[in-house]
């Protein structure tokens, strides 16, 4: 580490307010401008994406606290993990919590979050990602630089 660098990621913004606030946003827009989606399976869709993200986010977590890491981008990372749901994706918090936004998007029946999405990722992909990918680089050096061939970024 870098005189002055934190042992860190150094993220913009904590991913968890990040996705709540756009979805948030995206909800309130719906309730002053509605606009509904054109399908009718959203419901029942919008349910198993809560679920299955509901379901990741444990998965991970659980696969974090029994390595003895932390989840949060502003501590610390204890240990490299490649096990559990990190076997195939290098952010599998952040692709769960997708697919539970989606879901609150498509069982709340709105474009908006939808539409708000697309910006979220593109935050999440440069103020977040890659700020860890660098921080986990420099910190695990080749141990992490071998894991992107085994698992992708994203699913």
């Amino acid at each position: 580490m870098m005189p002055g660098q934190t042992d860190s990621a150094n993220v913009i913004a904590p991913p968890l307010p990040l996705y709540l606030g756009t979805l948030l946003l995206g909800l309130s827009m719906h309730w002053a401008t509605p606009l509904p989606l054109a399908t009718a399976i959203h419901p029942a869709l919008g349910l198993v994406l809560i679920a299955a993200g509901s379901a990741g986010l444990r998965w991970a977590f659980v696969t974090m606290r029994r390595a003895e890491t932390t989840a949060s981008p502003n501590r610390p990372a204890n240990r490299l993990i490649t096990a559990g749901p990190f076997r195939f994706s290098r952010n599998p918090i952040y692709v769960a919590m997708t697919g539970a936004y989606l879901g609150v998007a498509l069982l709340a029946n709105t474009v908006w979050p939808l539409l708000l999405l697309i910006p979220l990722l593109l935050v999440m992909q440069f103020g977040v990602i890659r700020r860890e990918e660098r921080y986990l680089a420099t910190r695990f050096g080749e141990d992490y630089t071998a894991y992107p061939a085994s698992a992708r970024r994203w699913l």
